[in-house]
């Protein structure tokens, strides 16, 4: 049962600090977006034109944080992305004007020492509504605040990395890096898809990418690549990387999956399983093409994580990890660490295998 709790404990804190991290980042981008409309409006000498956009900002922020939050683990993250941009401009549009009048209502009623319901009853008040600058705020945090969820949104879909990279222009020219990867098949995807035809396939494995994604999103890692019904992921390593939260993904999906049992049972009739494999290394990184540009990855490494990943079914192992990348990890006590053999890579160099699992008898003590 302590296990138990551990490794439930242990994937709420990796999930939380994600949530917690996407949070701020949205909040404090909502207040310094509010508290650039006093500066454009010119009102440097009213204090309540500054609390009233960074109540407004930090309140509004919050609530985008939730939604943000709800669209990337709960059901919106399935709707459709047009559907959810239109949504997501009512929903705001509604949520702010509320809070709009909530806020400047309560902070005007301290201004100027009345109640808040006698103050927004007030013909200052409701001037300020139908003549003054409502329409003008609730647009500016409309109109802002849909265009950072558009944002945050196509963050989701194109990696933010990816973007700043090709902003910045860090790989216009070749780089050598040490990096971490993962190659994650799914298991018996030929007889899934004669069993289920081409498009209730296609629904299933992409059913399988997504449930899987947020694993690969909290312990930082970047998808690097899809094939077929493989996932490719990589992790930046540096003397500030913990080489084991990369190997913790394989974990984190597997429970996802298992969370989600009844939801394949009920559509498809099956349940997905996969296998995995990690090895780390030297790679040249660098952006390719002019139309379609994209970052690519050279080097052995690849190939020869490709190679690890078809001795899974000989070894008959679901995860598999090289020795080059088990000398960098230091894993909790609660997995048990396996030596699987070898793979002969050429005549001079063999790389050794090892296998990873939880102790189901493990003990705090």
């Amino acid at each position: 049962m302590k296990f138990i709790m551990d490794r439930r404990s242990s994937k709420i804190i990796v999930t939380q600090r994600h949530r917690i991290k996407n949070a701020l980042i949205i909040v404090g981008v909502c207040v310094l977006v509010g508290l650039v409309y006093p500066v454009l409006d010119k009102e440097f000498d009213d204090t309540f034109a500054f609390v009233n956009a960074a109540l407004i900002g930090l309140l509004g922020g919050f609530g985008m944080a939730l939604h943000q939050d709800y669209t990337l683990y709960g059901r919106m993250s399935r709707q459709h992305f047009l559907r959810r941009l239109m949504l997501v401009a009512l929903l705001y549009t509604a949520g702010f004007a509320l809070l709009i009048i909530i806020v400047t209502g309560f902070t005007g009623s301290l201004e100027n020492n009345e109640t808040f319901v006698s103050h927004v009853q007030s013909e200052m008040f409701q001037d300020f509504l139908f003549e003054g600058d409502y329409v003008v705020i609730l647009l500016y945090a409309v109109i802002l605040s849909s265009a950072l969820s558009f944002l945050f949104s196509m963050h989701r879909k194109v990696d933010g990395r990816v973007i700043w990279n090709m902003i910045s222009g860090k790989y216009a020219m070749p780089k050598k890096e040490e990096r971490i990867f993962m190659f994650l098949d799914m298991k018996d995807s030929t007889k899934i898809a004669e069993e289920l035809g081409e498009i209730r396939y296609f629904k299933f494995i992409n059913d399988f990418f997504t449930d899987i994604t947020p694993a690969i999103l909290r312990t930082g890692g970047h998808i690097y690549r899809y094939v077929g019904d493989e996932i490719v992921v990589t992790w930046p390593l540096t003397s500030k990387t913990k080489p084991e939260t990369s190997i913790k993904t394989y974990f984190l999906a597997r429970n996802e999956l298992k969370r989600q049992r009844e939801k394949y049972l009920n559509r498809y009739r099956i349940i997905p399983s996969f296998k995995a494999v990690f090895h780390c290394g030297s790679v040249v990184v660098g952006e390719i093409g002019d139309v379609k540009s994209q970052f690519v990855f050279h080097g052995d490494v690849l190939y020869i994580t490709e190679l690890i990943e078809k001795q899974c079914n000989k070894l008959k192992k679901n995860l598999l990890v090289s020795s080059v990348l088990i000398e960098k990890v230091s894993m909790p006590k609660l997995y048990k660490i396996e030596h699987c053999g070898a793979l002969e890579y050429d005549a001079n160099q063999n790389i050794e295998l090892f296998s990873i699992e939880e102790r189901n008898d493990f003990s705090l003590g």
